[in-house]
């Protein structure tokens, strides 16, 4: 019997990456366009539908296709995106999570929530264990991506409750080719501001740490975690890449091979000081990070020149 693996959020960064390791009878990509590449990547074996996750009706229209296997990666998760559309991004978090659920439910399929690092927000404990509990401030200009995600992770537990057959995902800085040069993310739009001649802006002294896992491996992650997660919760990430944003940089520059002026800016915005996952979890299921800190960004370096055109950067 053919069966199905939904994607959705599929047009979006890590979405667009994971087609590239998925294999299935058949793969369906729902998209609403809100923050998503083009279309054009999509080959025709692919069937694509655009729709929003928060949309009872349309989520409920899904149902007719055999799916065993979703993706739950819709969202809003760039900083400067879900600042600019919160409550977007707490609907897509929240409601489009319960519609997703219900899906899942009623297709038997197997669930893969994707949440974030930010779960953990102002971390206290170092590296950050799936135990942790987290550090959040409820009322902060992120607040309404790292909440939203928390209690998108609730109802996912809620519904294990109901036979819901799922897994959840925390994903920690994630960079690669189809990140958007506009999105804000901090790899992105140092490599693109270089690119075209602007100064670094950067945060807070830079001194802040993170630890970044190139998409490839993170894509893996998450299909080693669909098909041999046991328990609920896994940190999905690169442990053997913490650097600071100021390393960061100087990484930069040298793959550029040119000075890159750097301007410094206070922001109040939660920004977290450390960030790095503990991966014993995953780690016992088989998972290992391959593509160092400078290979990837190697990697990422020349996705980015290619989209440069001399004056814009191509749609991607």
């Amino acid at each position: 019997m053919e069966t199905a693996t939904l994607i959705t959020g599929g047009l979006g960064f890590i979405g667009l990456n994971l087609l590239k390791f998925i294999k299935a009878d058949r793969i369906i990509v729902v998209d609403n366009f809100k923050c998503a590449g083009s279309i054009r990547h999509i080959n025709k074996h692919i069937l694509f539908l655009e729709g929003d996750v928060t949309d009872k009706k349309f989520v409920r229209m899904l149902s007719i296709y055999p799916i065993n296997k979703i993706y739950h990666l819709a969202s809003i998760a760039s900083p400067k995106f879900y600042k600019k559309f919160p409550i977007d991004t707490i609907m897509t978090n929240v409601i489009g999570t319960l519609n997703i659920c219900e899906l899942a439910l009623t297709c038997k399929a197997r669930l893969l929530l994707s949440s974030t690092s930010e779960i953990y927000g102002q971390p206290e404990v170092h590296p950050q264990p799936e135990s942790y509990f987290g550090h959040r401030n409820t009322v902060g200009d992120r607040s309404c991506y790292d909440c939203s995600k928390a209690v998108a992770e609730t109802i996912v537990y809620e519904y294990t409750k109901k036979g819901l057959n799922a897994v959840i995902a925390r994903i920690f800085n994630t960079y690669g080719p189809y990140m958007r040069p506009d999105d804000g993310r901090v790899i992105s739009e140092f490599i693109c501001r270089a690119i075209i001649g602007k100064p670094l802006i950067i945060h807070n002294g830079g001194n802040q740490t993170r630890s970044f896992c190139y998409v490839d491996d993170l894509c893996k992650g998450l299909i080693l975690l669909m098909e041999k997660g046991k328990d609920l919760v896994y940190n999905v990430g690169n442990d053997q890449a913490e650097i600071t944003i100021n390393q960061l940089a100087d990484l930069i520059e040298a793959r550029l091979n040119k000075k890159l002026e750097r301007k410094y800016i206070d922001v109040q915005d939660n920004d977290p000081v450390v960030r790095r996952p503990d991966l014993t979890k995953i780690r016992q299921l088989g998972y290992k990070p391959q593509v160092e800190i400078e290979q990837g960004l190697r990697k990422t370096i020349k996705y980015f020149r290619k989209q440069w055109t001399g004056k814009t950067f191509k749609e991607y």
